[in-house]
């Protein structure tokens, strides 16, 4: 009797083994995508003007193609895939999408604030659709607020 009790117990145990793996992987998706993020908003805020009087982003040498100016326009939206480290990825090699929306300030405007969504799924094979993410298992999104410099 004994033993079959003890049997039952590591047999549930043994059967919530998989639950406890997939939420510690979720769970880990979840913070790589918070850090991606706050890479990427500190990058939008450390922003310098080139010679050209275009903003990059700072940090990521990969995504120097996002530029703009502080006219107050807003930019194309930009859709990709980064790895977990940061670094742009074709999507067969990449960890997640990314999708960045930004309206810039505007100088002539002291009081002018842009902003940037950004928004980061998981896996990579996520697709943006009309206003969602599709096909995703996870997200992660901030709103970030910054001035020219």
């Amino acid at each position: 009797m004994t033993l079959g009790l003890i049997s039952f117990c590591l047999v549930a145990l043994i059967g919530l083994m998989p639950i406890g793996i997939d939420s510690v992987r979720d769970a880990n998706r979840q913070a790589e995508a918070v850090r991606l993020l706050k890479h990427l908003a500190t990058g939008i805020h450390g922003a310098a003007r080139d010679g050209a009087g275009q903003y990059r982003l700072l940090g990521f040498g990969a995504l120097n193609h996002i530029a703009w100016s502080a006219n107050g326009a807003s930019l194309a939206p930009v859709d990709g895939f980064l790895d977990a480290s940061g670094t742009v990825a074709k999507e067969a090699d990449a960890d997640f999408s990314y999708r960045l929306e930004l309206t810039a300030p505007d100088e002539e405007n002291p009081a002018s604030c842009g902003h940037a969504w950004i928004s980061v799924a998981w896996p990579a094979g996520a697709a943006w659709s009309g206003s969602r993410w599709m096909k995703a298992q996870g997200r992660e999104e901030i709103l970030v607020m910054f001035r020219a410099r």
